[in-house]
C-alpha cells in the first residue's frame, strides 16, 4: 500500500516519541500546532501553588509516531516537550494513514 502521508511527513518537523513501553524513545515526522477555539481569555487557570496551562496542541503524526496502547506518551519538538492526552489512528483502508491527537506542555504548571 502506498504511504500516502508520506510526501507530508517528509515537510513535518523531526519529533522524538517516549511512553512507559519505549523509554528510550523513537523517532517521528509530524506537525504540532495549536489547537484551533483555544480560549485566549483564559489561558491559565488559577490553582495552588501556581496556574495550570491550559493550551492544547494538535499532533498530525506519521503512522509509526504512536503505537497503539502505549502509555504517559511524551512528543518532544524542537526542544519542547508535550504530554500526549489522546491520540486516534485515522485509517486507510485496513492501515493506519496516520494519527491526530491533543498535546498539552509537559508539566502543565506554572510558578
Amino acid at each position: 500500500m502506498k504511504n500516502y502521508f508520506g510526501d507530508a511527513a517528509k515537510r513535518g518537523r523531526a519529533l522524538s516519541v517516549r511512553s512507559a513501553e519505549c523509554p528510550a524513545g523513537r523517532a517521528a515526522r509530524g506537525f504540532v500546532s495549536p489547537l484551533d477555539g483555544t480560549d485566549t481569555e483564559n489561558l491559565r487557570t488559577a490553582a495552588r501553588p501556581g496556574r495550570i496551562n491550559k493550551e492544547r496542541y494538535r499532533l498530525i503524526a506519521e503512522s509509526a509516531a504512536i503505537v497503539a496502547g502505549e502509555t504517559a506518551v511524551v512528543v518532544t519538538a524542537d526542544g519542547i516537550s508535550y504530554e500526549l492526552l489522546r491520540a486516534e489512528p485515522v485509517f486507510v483502508g485496513e492501515n493506519i494513514g496516520h494519527w491526530e491527537g491533543v498535546l498539552r506542555l509537559k508539566g502543565g504548571a506554572d510558578a
